[in-house]
């Protein structure tokens, strides 16, 4: 992504909460992702809610305080069928999470993920489950304390290096289109809007 766009980018977008969607969420967006987290204040709450009504993204707040929101955005129909997997299932009993369903399992993990804000307990390494990471990657970072990774991208790569880190390179992408839709003069719901309806109809994505 050129400098140049960005700044463009940044100067046409007024709202923090906006500019965090557009530059950290375009993957999520585009369907590359299951999920993804954002922290955002307070008061950007209402442009979330805005922004992504009827796009099928939906978010879990995992923790708040006075000034600020952490949420998980994630599809719902995604998230739901990556939390079937065995091993993903395997993993979590393991890490102490019952059998149960999805937004069961979401709170028990921003439970946790309080608990370390507060001090109260070590970092919950199962976040990336929660985002949906590879299964794989997920098992290799607690196997070797987050070492001995083939490559770094939006997470710790273990396995398939190579597709990996294709994919981040789509991630890219997704997120340079989403701004230069946004640049050209776009509101980032109609650019959202456009992303949307490709994948739903299994188009190949403006976003």
């Amino acid at each position: 992504m050129s400098r140049d766009l960005l700044e463009i980018f940044q100067r046409k977008m007024d709202d923090d909460t906006l500019v965090k969607v557009a530059l950290e969420c375009a993957p999520l967006i585009a369907g590359l992702r299951i999920a993804n987290i954002i922290t955002i204040k307070r008061e950007g709450l209402k442009v979330l809610k805005h922004i992504f009504g009827e796009t099928g993204i939906t978010f879990y707040m995992a923790s708040s305080d006075r000034e600020k929101l952490t949420l998980i955005l994630f599809r719902e129909d995604l998230m739901k069928g990556y939390l079937k997997q065995k091993k993903v299932q395997d993993l979590l009993r393991k890490m102490g999470y019952p059998d149960t369903s999805m937004y069961e399992l979401l709170y028990l993990f921003s439970l946790r993920y309080r608990n370390y804000i507060e001090g109260k307990d070590e970092f919950p390494h199962e976040m990336g489950i929660f985002l949906g990471y590879p299964i794989e990657d997920v098992i290799g970072f607690l196997k070797n304390d987050g070492k001995n990774f083939q490559a770094v991208g939006y997470w710790k790569v273990y396995q398939n290096k190579r597709e990996k880190m294709r994919l981040f390179e789509r991630f890219e992408e997704a997120k340079e289109k989403m701004i230069l839709l946004v640049s050209s003069g776009m509101s980032i719901k109609e650019a959202i809007g456009i992303c949307n309806t490709g994948l739903h109809h299994n188009q190949e994505l403006a976003c």
